[in-house]
């Protein structure tokens, strides 16, 4: 796997650690509870600590956002422009949600955690068994939706065997973990290939066994997708049976292929395979329904393999036709449209390519081939909170984490050393 890079602004640099002991967070959580001036904004201080690790990223609004790091729980309350440390703890919780104002759940390694509250405390812990525990690996991303479900209830009673790798040849096995909650404590999980669905204190194993899901998305209770490979299948009876509607054509029998599915809504859906063949060239292809999975249209691919009927994506940024991007992150943009980061490591050049089903466009992000420029590594950290303002985390060199955002629909993308503001 290649290391995929883009640039930082050496003024960046100029930020220092100052930290209470040494470059730690050491100081009581009451050290940390930000001050409010009379119309309840935050005041600012000048303790700056540099955060390494970034986990998890979920976004309450178009403003406030909260970031799982090492220093614990951050919160921004101003789109960015300022973090403050919401919930200190050196726990790096592995995935956030929220799903009403000031609350946020934390899952870790042993435990889940509802923190609510602007001065924020845990209200709810469930300690995982060790079997459980084993289980729940790096979290890349977890949703959730409207309602204020006790999320303490996802793990009672929950004890399953080991779960069993992809009996679908030629995918890459990838850890992966999603969740989707709705109403009347009804929601979905996908747990290292497997998907559960939970309904109040009851938790059981959808009806896909033995296949590794890679991706899944839910429109409503009853509605859902799941991916794995070049195989897209449907329920609709809250899982109880799925039905293959999609196999996508792939290249090749060498290749092995990742997928995602992303959708807008439960009839524009998309499906990005990530594929790599045996003598490691990348490829990717893309595919988009917009009447609910009923037919798929090939919107783009890239590769090194040119027998195919796709239509070829020829970005502005690459330097010849052998130059192809490899797929980063992927979110959706509004109704009908995604935009998915990707890395030229010829050039290494960091695009953005955005698609609707009409049209698509190369968005220029960052370029790293000047040698004093930092550097730093991507993540799978890429969301929208409205059309115009998007956010790509990752971290740098020397692994502090710092982030590029856009507030013209990626147009133009500014770089950013995340730094925390602590308050005592």
């Amino acid at each position: 796997m290649q290391k995929r890079i883009w640039g930082l602004t050496a003024s960046m640099l100029a930020l220092t650690c100052l930290t209470v002991t040494g470059c730690g967070i050491e100081a009581s959580p009451h050290s940390l509870i930000p001050k409010l001036d009379k119309k309840n904004n935050i005041l600012p201080i000048q303790l700056i600590h540099n955060i390494h690790s970034i986990s998890s990223m979920v976004w309450e609004s178009s403003k406030i956002g909260y970031l799982s790091t090492s220093v614990g729980i951050l919160r921004t309350e101003d789109s960015g422009q300022n973090w403050y440390i919401w919930y200190p703890s050196h726990t790096l919780f592995r995935s956030l949600a929220t799903t009403s104002p000031n609350t946020v759940w934390a899952l870790s390694d042993s435990k889940i955690i509802e923190f609510s509250g602007v001065y924020p405390k845990p209200i709810h812990s469930l300690d995982l068994s060790t079997d459980q525990s084993n289980q729940i690996q790096s979290v890349n991303q977890l949703k959730s939706g409207s309602n204020s479900l006790n999320s303490v209830r996802l793990y009672e009673n929950h004890h399953q065997n080991e779960l069993r790798n992809i009996n679908i040849p030629q995918n890459i096995e990838e850890p992966n973990y999603q969740m989707r909650v709705f109403q009347k404590s009804k929601g979905f999980i996908l747990l290292n290939g497997t998907m559960y669905v939970f309904d109040n204190n009851k938790i059981r194993t959808l009806s896909l066994k033995g296949i590794y899901i890679q991706s899944m998305f839910w429109a409503d209770p009853e509605i859902g997708y799941a991916a794995s490979g070049p195989y897209i299948w449907k329920t609709l009876d809250g899982g109880k049976t799925w039905t293959i509607i999609f196999k996508v054509p792939v290249l090749g029998s060498s290749w092995s292929w990742s997928a995602k599915i992303v959708a807008n809504n439960e009839k524009s859906v998309w499906i990005l395979l990530n594929g790599e063949s045996s003598a490691d060239n990348p490829a990717y292809i893309l595919f988009h329904s917009e009447n609910s999975g009923h037919s798929w249209e090939a919107i783009a691919y890239d590769a090194f393999d040119k027998n195919t009927s796709y239509p070829k994506i020829s970005h502005p940024l690459a330097q010849d036709a052998n130059h192809i991007i490899v797929p980063g992150p992927i979110t959706t943009i509004g109704n009908n449209g995604i935009l998915f980061t990707g890395w030229i490591p010829e050039n290494s050049n960091w695009v953005g390519l955005e698609f609707s089903h009409e049209r698509w466009q190369t968005l220029y992000i960052a370029n790293t081939m000047n040698v004093d420029v930092p550097q730093v590594s991507s993540s799978d950290f890429l969301e929208f909170t409205s059309l115009s303002t998007g956010w790509l985390f990752g971290e740098n060199g020397d692994g502090t984490v710092c982030y590029l955002k856009t507030d013209n629909s990626g147009q133009n993308w500014g770089s950013h050393l995340l730094f925390s503001k602590t308050y005592h």
